[in-house]
């Protein structure tokens, strides 16, 4: 029972589901989202992000008891376990290293008081733990280069700061008050969500990494969480929360009964490069679509959903594209998506069934 409160609360902290998930990829096109369900399992599937090759995700799945970290081919296949994780242990946010192929990712047990981050090779069953601090850390991600890692902590009032550390938990340093940060493709800034003063929301910023240059990217009248750079460093993805902002939209309250009013929560994009930048949305369905992050080549997006299982689609057109020469999106704000099913979750015990909807 601990473990699943401190799960619920990890999850609202960062905006993730608090019941099953299932993960998809975007690129975004018609007028219509036709989603092909290939298993019909009852695992909470969360977290995802992208491997070095392009051609597989890792995720966070409870479907071995604890919440271990696993990786799925995006063509379909064989779902591997990475990091394994017993009855009362929760890994999250796992994200692998572009030069060695390590993940780093938190993980949080009944017999421990904060999360902490932890490393592990594929294929190699040994988990090391690089910190030791007395407050959550939340939300690692690795530089560019492979040598720095970026999270996030709270103080002791629960105000929560973007830290820099290396690879190896040393040199820790404080850079800017904030949360979920991701690195530019450079390496030079990182973008994060904070909460703007006399707004009462949550905005997207970005920062230089000498702790210079703050700067507002989104300035909405709603919550804009969870960015993710594109490959190029032209665009940022992000969520966004159309709910009217007020006294008492503290962060970790923000998803407490989105469900049961009704509010949206859709993944946009927004091209940073343009000097009167307008957002593009990509999702838009009546489910809460999360935790963006760019493949590699930038031509996809994959993320969380709400639902009862694990899927990972494929859709049809383009996103703005990333991975080459900047061009001008091909999407309309509010315009949806047509898509085809890549895979879908293999569970180690039996088989589901398979199925089509339409948002």
């Amino acid at each position: 029972m601990r473990t699943l409160l401190r799960l619920v609360i990890l999850f609202s902290c960062s905006l993730a589901l608090t019941f099953g998930a299932f993960i998809g990829s975007a690129i975004a096109s018609e007028n219509q989202v036709n989603q092909q369900q290939i298993v019909n399992d009852k695992n909470w599937d969360l977290c995802p992000s992208w491997c070095n090759d392009g051609e597989n995700i890792l995720f966070v799945s409870d479907r071995l008891g604890g919440f271990g970290v696993w990786r799925v081919p995006v063509q379909g296949g064989k779902i591997t376990q990475i990091a394994a994780a017993d009855p009362g242990v929760v890994h999250l946010w796992p994200d692998m290293n572009p030069k060695t192929g390590e993940v780093v990712f938190a993980s949080i047990s009944t017999r421990s008081k904060f999360s902490q981050l932890f490393l592990v090779l594929p294929g190699k069953p040994l988990l090391t733990q690089i910190t030791t601090m007395p407050s959550d850390m939340t939300y690692p991600r690795w530089s560019p280069d492979g040598k720095k890692i970026a999270f996030c902590s709270p103080n002791k009032v629960g105000t929560s700061f973007v830290w820099i550390m290396d690879s190896d938990g040393a040199n820790l340093s404080q850079l800017v008050e904030g949360y979920q940060p991701c690195w530019s493709p450079d390496g030079s800034q990182l973008a994060f969500a904070k909460s703007t003063v006399g707004k009462m929301n949550w905005d997207i910023w970005t920062i230089r990494v000498d702790g210079n240059g703050l700067a507002q990217i989104t300035r909405e009248e709603s919550h804009e969480l969870q960015p993710d750079w594109s490959p190029d460093g032209r665009w940022l993805a992000y969520i966004s929360i159309k709910d009217k902002p007020n006294a008492a939209s503290r962060f970790r309250d923000i998803l407490s009964g989105l469900k049961s009013s009704g509010k949206k929560c859709e993944i946009w994009v927004k091209d940073i490069a343009d000097p009167n930048p307008s957002a593009i949305q990509v999702t838009s369905s009546a489910a809460l679509n999360l935790q963006p992050r760019w493949s590699p080549n930038g031509t996809q997006v994959v993320y969380s959903s709400d639902g009862c299982s694990l899927n990972i689609w494929r859709t049809t057109g383009s996103l703005p594209k990333s991975a080459g020469a900047p061009s001008q999106p091909q999407l309309e704000s509010g315009s949806a998506k047509a898509t085809t099913a890549l895979s879908s979750s293999e569970k180690p015990r039996g088989t589901g069934t398979s199925g089509t909807r339409t948002k």
